[in-house]
Parts: C-alpha cells; sequence; structure tokens
C-alpha cells in the first residue's frame, strides 16, 4: 500500500494551504472562515523517489458544539489512525487546544512532524521555544503560503515514511462519485468504506469540497471524490467547491454518477455523463435509493429502457441500481468499478489488433468518401486509459458512420464495459 500522510491541527492553521502547497495546485477550499474544511482531501506527493498520499483534514475540535462539527472531529480522528505518519501544524505559539492535541498525537505512537507554520522569515524563527513544550521534540519552521522551508520539511518527512513497496510505485485509481446536491453522495462512500468518514445531511449542500477518501477493494487501493452538487450557480465557497467538482470529474479514471429512480438523466446529469466520456473517462451510472421503489424488476426495465433511448451514448455504460443506505447491490457497483478500470487499461499486440480488424471491415468496407474509394491500410493501439486507435488510410477523415461502426465491432470483441473508445484516424 501507499503510505499515507495526515495533516491535523486545530482550525485556521493553515492546513489546506500547506496540502495545496504540497500537492502542487489549489485543490483544497481556503478561506479565512472556521472549518472551511469539513471532511479530508486527499493528494498524491511524489519526493525524492518516495510516494504518498497527503489528506487534509478538519480542524481538532475536542468540545463539538453541534453535529456538524462532531462530524468533523469523528473524521480528523479517523484520519489520524489511518495515518503512517502525522503532520502536526501549528502556528507561531501554542496555545491551550495544541497541547490537548498533542497528548492525543503522541498516544497514536506513529512518526510526528511538528511544523509551525506562518514563519516567512528568519526574525520570527526567534521566540519558538516554547513548541519544545509541547513534548514532540524538534519543530519545522515553514510558511505554507510561500513555500519556505517545505523542501527541508518534506526531506525529513520521507525519512520516516515505512519502508517502500511495489505498490508504491503505482498510481492510485481515482473515482469521482457526481450527482444533484442530496442524491446520497456522502452515504454512498460511508457505506462503502465502513465507516462514517464524510459529513451527511438532508440539506443539500453539505459536501462543499471535493472530498477524497482511500477505499480499498479487493486489496487495492482507490481515491473516491465525493463532489458537491453542481445544478446551480454559486458564489463564494460554493462557487469554488464546484471548481473542485469539476476537476475531480477531470482528475479522475471512473465517474460514478449517482442518480434516483424518481427523475432518472436529468439534462445536467446527462451533461455531467457526456463531459466525463469526452474527457475519456470510464463511466457508472448508479440509481441509488433503490430501497424506496416498488415493484422493482418493472421499474428497472423501464429505466434502461428509458437510458438507453434517451441518452444512447450511454449504451455501453452499466446501469447499477443501489441504495446507499442500506447497502443495497454496492457489492455489485465494487464489481464493476473493478471491471471498468480493468477494461480501461486493456491493450492489444499490433498483430492480434490487425487480425482482428481485416475481420471488421471485410464484413462492411468503408466504401468511397468523396468519390475515393477509402482504404484502411493497418490500425494499431497508441495508449491505453482510455484504450486509443490509431487507424492508417489513404485518406484523411472517413466519416461519423463508419467510426462507429468499427467502435461497435471492437465492443462486440472486447470488454470494454463502461470505458469510452477513441478511434483516430491518420493519412498514409
Amino acid at each position: 500500500m501507499i503510505p499515507v500522510v495526515a495533516i491535523i491541527g486545530r482550525t485556521n492553521v493553515g492546513k489546506s494551504t500547506l496540502f495545496n502547497r504540497l500537492i502542487g495546485g489549489r485543490r483544497a477550499i481556503v478561506d479565512r472562515s472556521p472549518n472551511t474544511t469539513r471532511d479530508r482531501n486527499l493528494g498524491e506527493v511524489e519526493w525524492n523517489g518516495r510516494r504518498f498520499l497527503l489528506v487534509d483534514t478538519g480542524g481538532i475540535i475536542f468540545h463539538p458544539r453541534d453535529e456538524l462539527e462532531q462530524a468533523v472531529a469523528h473524521q480528523t480522528e479517523e484520519a489520524i489512525k489511518e495515518a503512517d505518519v502525522i503532520i502536526f501544524l501549528v502556528d507561531r505559539e501554542p496555545l491551550p487546544y495544541d497541547y490537548e492535541a498533542a497528548s492525543t498525537v503522541r498516544r497514536m505512537g506513529k512518526p510526528v512532524l511538528l511544523v509551525v507554520n506562518k514563519i516567512d522569515n528568519e526574525k520570527l524563527e526567534q521566540g519558538l521555544e516554547d513548541f519544545y513544550s509541547l513534548g514532540l521534540g524538534d519543530f519545522i519552521p515553514v510558511s505554507a503560503a510561500s513555500g519556505r522551508n517545505t523542501g527541508d520539511m518534506l526531506d525529513i518527512l520521507v525519512s520516516v515514511l515505512p519502508d517502500a513497496t511495489e505498490e508504491e510505485a503505482e498510481s492510485v485509481p481515482r473515482v469521482a462519485v457526481v450527482g444533484r446536491p442530496n442524491v446520497g453522495k456522502s452515504t454512498l462512500i460511508n457505506r462503502l468504506v465502513g465507516d462514517r468518514v464524510l459529513v451527511t445531511s438532508c440539506s443539500p449542500g453539505t459536501t462543499r469540497d471535493s472530498v477524497d477518501t482511500i477505499i480499498t477493494l479487493s486489496g487495492k487501493q482507490y481515491i473516491f471524490s465525493d463532489t458537491a452538487g453542481l445544478s446551480k450557480r454559486q458564489k463564494g465557497i460554493g462557487y469554488y467547491a464546484s471548481l473542485r467538482s469539476i476537476r475531480a470529474i477531470h482528475s479522475s479514471d471512473i465517474v460514478v454518477l449517482l442518480t434516483e429512480a424518481e427523475e432518472p438523466l436529468t439534462r445536467y446529469e446527462r451533461k455531467i455523463a457526456s463531459i466525463s466520456l469526452e474527457k475519456g473517462k470510464s463511466f457508472i451510472l448508479a440509481v441509488n435509493k433503490w430501497d424506496t421503489v416498488e415493484e422493482k424488476s418493472e421499474r428497472a426495465a423501464e429505466l434502461i429502457e428509458f437510458i438507453r433511448k434517451d441518452a444512447r451514448f450511454l449504451n455501453f455504460v452499466p446501469v447499477i441500481f443501489i441504495s446507499a443506505l442500506t447497502g443495497y447491490n454496492l457489492g455489485r457497483l465494487t464489481e464493476k468499478i473493478e471491471e471498468v478500470l480493468s477494461a480501461r487499461e486493456i491493450r492489444l499486440p499490433t498483430n492480434q489488433l490487425n487480425r482482428m480488424f481485416e475481420e471488421i471491415i471485410s464484413h462492411h468496407p468503408p466504401g468511397r468518401v468523396n468519390g475515393k474509394a477509402a482504404k484502411i491500410n493497418y490500425i494499431t493501439q497508441v495508449r491505453t486509459a482510455p484504450p486509443t486507435f490509431l487507424l492508417f488510410s489513404n485518406i484523411e477523415r472517413l466519416p461519423q458512420n463508419y467510426i462507429n461502426y468499427i467502435e461497435n465491432q471492437l465492443r462486440e470483441r472486447l470488454d470494454f464495459t463502461g470505458t469510452p473508445i477513441k478511434i483516430l484516424v491518420r493519412r498514409k
């Protein structure tokens, strides 16, 4: 497994700023309001040949005042338990909460880096001796905003990571769970992970950021991204949350669109599906809240027929009927996630591919294009994820209906379930 490093600390010490600095992008929302990070964000970091997963958590809350703060506190506790190494972030001078948090961290018995943030210059490094009283040893002064000393911090961090494994060299697949507000995205991920790691509520918009969670399926790590709903324009934090949701789709390998049986495939959901496939993402349609549906077999047949007719571009996409609340059919959903991941990695030797292709074009030659007899010399696969094929022809462009024919024939012969195929043409 890839090592996990968690950033913890009280609210507004700069955890999300440090997270964004280390992963090299703005994935976590940064705002001056307390508890802007309600859930965990997760990204991959590589430093000096070592890779690890970095987790940005909500602030440590020892005396939560309401259900939302209780949920934030719980997911921070879980992040500490799951981490191999902890970055304990403070700023400038220790406060009572820091001592309480340090006591909790020491009891975990894990490697801890005490990092003092907002130290923008050497002058501010003076007078930090009080941090030794936290009982965590030496500290590292940094500025997350400017990046000052973060390289030194990473040098120390990778030196205390667990020994490298073969799996560390592999990229962790990403699964983006998308859908309208309050459709059950957080509930689904909580059910899959087996714990309440995401803040859930009956109020739409509870998830404001794109929230990442590590889930292991059949011994393999996946990063699941729970996204904010994208049904309407928002300002401020809500606006940035929507941007994170779109970015979560772009950075994913697989997109799971969660919809409802009562109103499947709204115009917004069709747009999300179209964007996902255009970006080469594998795709699964999961119909949630199936526990509330009567006459399930009849309704399932009606929905599949509706989807196939109303959105023909999703004909190769698997449709799974689930209940995130009760756990119904989630085993089938996880199996399908593994299947579509395997499908997007299919690579065929050129010889085998051309033997198959000769059979395809012998049954239906391309015919004439603009008065010229079209000829396809050979085909080769140029990449995976998604599978992309290059046709060498005597013309620059083949009719789209013939490209569609080739795609359909490839799908009949190979299991590209849930995965888009790209077919390019080059004149030779």
